[in-house]
């Protein structure tokens, strides 16, 4: 005889013998947080009726090798004689949770009829303007997935560090919502993105904690319970898609931060001096083996910017508004302008936020934080001096002129066994550099670092843009002295060139 099934919103602590039929959302371990290695301390899942009510369920360890293998995400099961008390945690609204004991019968139930939803998405522009978004029950979120910077460190609850990337993901109406991964939820996207997708890619992250970071509402995993989905023949991402299609979405348009950067590595890369970037290059995307020589910044390292889109910010009556996204508040983005240097030449070059937070390992907030000034360059970064970088380059010639071109750093490596593959002669001084003493060099000028420019622009457009002018005769600057203040500190330096090892 088949049990009679009770609505979930019928559920007491009283009700001993009742019997449910719901359909398992997520089946997830619980692990420790404040031991390493994390061991598995229970069993967990959450369920939905069929008009949609949630519920969290709870097995103790002992009892997991007798309920975990029945547990089959997606699929209907009969739940009878669970233990009902009251609900502690914000998994779920409901008053109650389950509990699985000895007596627990859990089964699948064959019903078609059952409403197959697995999803409940919350809509971003409430989610962006709610007030008590880290006190709601866990909700989803689906969207077209923009990746623009790489995994930084934070310290987590336990005191540790963990990894942390934060995404945006947009829905339909071009509403955007600042997501925040953890720990493997990182691993999980970098894994991901080093396919190197060439298509949109819509992800949907399940059963999201609602968090305020910088005055900002965002989604954020949490722990185990979090399921992150990227570009699966799910249904609701195969309509996400559909309406993309129709609105002619571009796969540039969303994926601009690269996971080579961290997690892999070019297949091939063809090193150019930068005398063949500066003088016979065209434009396109090149590789330089450089080091940074010194930091030529004038004026603040750190911006304040829009908390979603980057843009410079500047107080309206003591408050920072942006008139494009219509956010209130800011957030501090790292703007670092540095000389590089070869054995062939040097050039200026702006590095922003996706690559700064990768080389220093914080935030511009963090370091801005620590020492209370933003004129003064910190000690922590002059640790990229006269480090090895491979630097890949996206070359551009301007409509302002016919020689002028831009210089954006798309990529940074670091990684020692990527640049042991090239050999660093270190032998000898700078001596392409100083070799022509006597000449006028041509004043390289930052057009995205002035204020009036940054203003306007968003950093991440543009990446770390520098403009290299040849100007006729009579527009020239003549940097003679400057030059051999330069050459007197480059003698000091070691030659950096690069020799292709054959296999």
């Amino acid at each position: 005889m088949s049990p009679h099934w009770v609505p979930l919103k019928m559920l007491h602590p009283a009700r001993h013998q009742d019997a449910v039929k719901l359909r398992l959302l997520r089946s997830y371990d619980r692990k420790t947080r404040t031991t390493t290695p994390s061991t598995i301390y229970a069993h967990e899942a959450i369920f939905q009726d069929e008009q949609g009510n949630r519920i969290h369920a709870f097995c103790e360890k002992h009892l997991i090798p007798d309920f975990k293998p029945l547990l089959k995400e997606g699929q209907v099961h009969g739940i009878e004689n669970p233990i009902v008390s009251k609900n502690t945690q914000n998994l779920t609204d409901h008053l109650y949770k389950l509990s699985f004991v000895k007596d627990t019968v859990i089964t699948h139930v064959n019903d078609e009829d059952f409403p197959d939803i697995m999803f409940k998405f919350g809509n971003f522009k409430a989610l962006n303007a709610a007030k008590d978004i880290q006190n709601r029950p866990m909700f989803d979120v689906i969207g077209l997935l923009h990746v623009d910077q790489p995994p930084t460190e934070r310290i987590g609850k336990s005191g540790t560090k963990v990894r942390v990337m934060d995404i945006w993901l947009e829905d339909l109406d071009g509403e955007k919502m600042s997501c925040t991964l953890w720990s493997s939820y990182v691993d999980q996207l970098l894994d991901y993105l080093n396919q190197q997708p060439l298509h949109p890619t819509v992800a949907i992250m399940q059963f999201c904690q609602g968090a305020v970071y910088n005055d900002m509402n965002k989604a954020s995993t949490f722990y185990d319970v979090t399921k992150l989905i990227l570009d699966q023949d799910f249904l609701p991402i195969l309509e996400f898609k559909k309406h993309l299609k129709a609105k002619g979405v571009k796969p540039q348009n969303v994926l601009s931060f690269s996971a080579s950067t961290s997690k892999s590595e070019p297949s091939s890369i063809e090193i150019k001096t930068l005398q063949q970037i500066t003088e016979n290059y065209e434009q396109g995307r090149a590789w330089i083996l450089c080091k940074v020589i010194s930091f030529e910044q004038h004026g603040a390292w750190c911006y304040t910017s829009c908390k979603k889109c980057s843009k410079k910010l500047s107080p309206t009556n003591g408050i920072y508004t942006c008139d494009t996204c219509h956010l209130t508040g800011f957030v501090m983005r790292y703007r670092v302008k540095v000389r590089v240097v070869d054995n062939t030449d040097n050039l200026a070059l702006m590095l922003w936020d996706k690559h700064c937070i990768s080389l220093f390992g914080k935030q511009a907030e963090d370091f801005l934080r620590d020492t209370g000034d933003d004129s003064q360059i910190p000690n922590a970064f002059k640790s990229i001096i006269d480090q090895p970088l491979l630097l890949e380059l996206d070359v551009k010639k301007t409509e302002s002129s016919f020689s002028e071109k831009t210089y954006s750093v798309q990529q940074i490596i670091t990684d020692q066994n990527i640049l042991g593959r090239y050999i660093v002669d270190t032998s000898s001084t700078q001596d392409s550099v100083t070799s022509k003493p006597n000449k006028a060099i041509t004043q390289t000028i930052d057009l995205v670092a002035t204020e009036e420019s940054t203003k306007n622009d968003d950093p991440k457009k543009h990446g770390s843009d520098v403009t290299y002018t040849c100007l006729s005769a009579n527009m020239k600057r003549d940097l003679t002295k400057e030059f051999e203040d330069m050459q007197a500190h480059l003698s000091k330096k070691p030659k950096v060139s690069v020799k292709i090892e054959k296999d």
